[in-house]
């Protein structure tokens, strides 16, 4: 087997330097988010409720998720530069690598999904139904194996429907070869389905409906000073808490535009087995560039926790003290203390 003779090709429509450069600090940046979100949580048995439970699967998910793309990037490169290594590996070997990358990937994005929807569902509860009893330990207990049980699965179902060329092993673009089929298609379309599409809408459904009912919320205009200042200050909350709703629905549906494209190069190589062969180079820069929409997600929900969560904001504050990190602190200026104290009286 000569790899040599269509590298090139393949590292040319694939391996971008600086794509992969921003895609790996991007990775860095969310593995040291949710790292530390998993330490403090991990850590705090304050935070050790069965919501941060979840969130902190969440995390370790977008870890892995991280790990894969920093390989995935790395791996041409590594292709590139060693040439005659790779050369007296066999085709069944390197392809093992490639569907290891793959469905270490793929769980990593589909236990991210779902655990985003059954955060979602949670807060949905808490929201809408505040009587209905929280969720507990033994309630996770069970989440926990169904989260992973249908994410491994989901990811072997796109890993088994994965076809190899010669040359196209070489960097893992094994999805994009000329053998599509309609098991492929098939395969393709349930895991997109099961792992990124039910959860965005139940994401979707669940925040929306809670967007709803706080912004229907009014200020009660004929009722003491008090009360309508308080009021006040919960339309605040309710707006700020709409906002990080909107910013964690963006960030669900940023695994869309890449699911997407995928599932329309899956089909469409049913009508044309070339298809790869005759897309341009921007159509592929473009693809990649979706990449880094998939990333957002690993980076945006540690911050978004960050955020919503004062009891955990507290522990960040303590851990970094502990590291020796410095702090901001807001300053009061005499003027405010002025203004605090006559408002006191």
């Amino acid at each position: 087997m000569n790899h040599s003779v269509f590298r090139n090709k393949t590292l040319t429509s694939w391996f971008d330097f600086r794509l992969s450069v921003v895609v790996i600090s991007l990775c860095i940046i969310g593995l040291i988010l949710n790292i530390t979100l998993c330490v403090t949580i991990f850590t705090k048995k304050n935070l050790q409720q069965p919501i941060n439970r979840l969130i902190a699967n969440l995390a370790i998910s977008d870890m892995i998720h991280c790990i894969l793309l920093s390989f995935k990037f790395t791996y041409p490169a590594v292709v590139a530069s060693n040439p005659q290594f790779y050369s007296n590996l066999s085709f069944s070997t390197i392809t093992l690598v490639c569907n290891t990358l793959a469905f270490t990937g793929i769980l990593g994005v589909s236990s991210s999904m779902i655990t985003l929807a059954v955060i979602g569902i949670e807060r949905y509860r808490a929201i809408i139904y505040p009587l209905k009893s929280p969720l507990s330990k033994q309630h996770i207990k069970f989440f926990f194996p169904v989260i992973w049980t249908i994410s491994v699965t989901t990811a072997l179902i796109l890993v088994v429907g994965r076809d190899y060329t010669t040359y196209e092993v070489l960097d893992c673009t094994g999805a994009f070869s000329s053998r599509g089929t309609v098991r492929n298609a098939a395969l393709t379309t349930i895991f997109a389905t099961i792992s990124i599409f039910i959860p965005i809408v139940i994401i979707i459904c669940c925040y929306v409906t809670i967007a709803i009912k706080l912004c229907r919320k009014t200020i009660p205009m004929d009722e003491s000073d008090y009360k309508i200042h308080m009021a006040r200050i919960e339309h605040k909350k309710n707006a700020c808490v709409v906002t990080l709703l909107v910013m964690t629905i963006l960030s669900a549906l940023s695994f869309c535009p890449f699911s997407t494209l995928f599932l329309w190069i899956t089909y469409s190589k049913l009508l044309n087995p070339q298809l790869h062969k005759t897309l341009p180079y921007q159509f592929w820069s473009l693809f990649q560039s979706f990449i880094i929409l998939l990333i957002l997600p690993c980076i945006l929900n540690p911050i978004l926790y960050n955020i919503a969560s004062n009891s955990y904001r507290k522990e960040m504050k303590n851990l970094l003290k502990s590291i020796g990190l410095p702090i901001f602190r807001r300053k009061i200026w005499p003027e405010s203390k002025k203004t605090d104290s006559t408002s006191r009286k």
